[in-house]
């Protein structure tokens, strides 16, 4: 169950977001092109994105000042602080400047430069994916166990 105060709808740039992890639309260059193909689907993702908030709230009210948490979740429910963060912020229980999002990124999965804004959409509120962004490079790829 989800009570009443945990449900809060999707908004336009999560749904953008969303829709562009799907199906591979680049938000940095192709922001406003955003496709209603997957729009029946995203409920589903609000309904995971509101279950994690949830819990999450319940446990930060309840959390002593030494307390600490960890949660992970994947790139489509906390980067650019939609989806369970944006849910979680609503409730005003922890300042945004005491959390930290970090998200990771394969490099062979995108157009890197060393030196650049990476991931950055200036229309979100929140223009960067992550406060940290980690790049890897996948060395055990599926080319090499052939």
């Amino acid at each position: 169950y989800i009570s009443e105060i945990d449900r809060i709808p999707g908004s336009d740039n999560h749904y953008n977001f969303f829709e562009s992890l799907i199906s591979g639309r680049d938000l940095t260059s192709d922001f406003e092109n955003v496709g209603d193909r997957f729009r029946k689907i995203f409920p589903a993702q609000i309904l995971k994105d509101s279950a994690m908030a949830a819990a999450l709230r319940k446990n930060l009210q309840t959390a002593t000042d030494d307390d600490k948490f960890l949660v992970i979740a994947g790139s489509g429910h906390i980067d650019f602080r939609l989806g369970v963060p944006e849910r979680v912020d609503q409730h005003n229980i922890i300042p945004k400047d005491q959390t930290l999002i970090i998200t990771v990124r394969d490099l062979d999965q995108g157009k890197y430069k060393e030196d650049s804004e990476f991931g950055k959409v200036e229309q979100f509120e929140n223009s960067f994916p992550g406060d940290i962004v980690l790049l890897y490079k996948d060395e055990n790829s599926d080319d090499k166990l052939k």
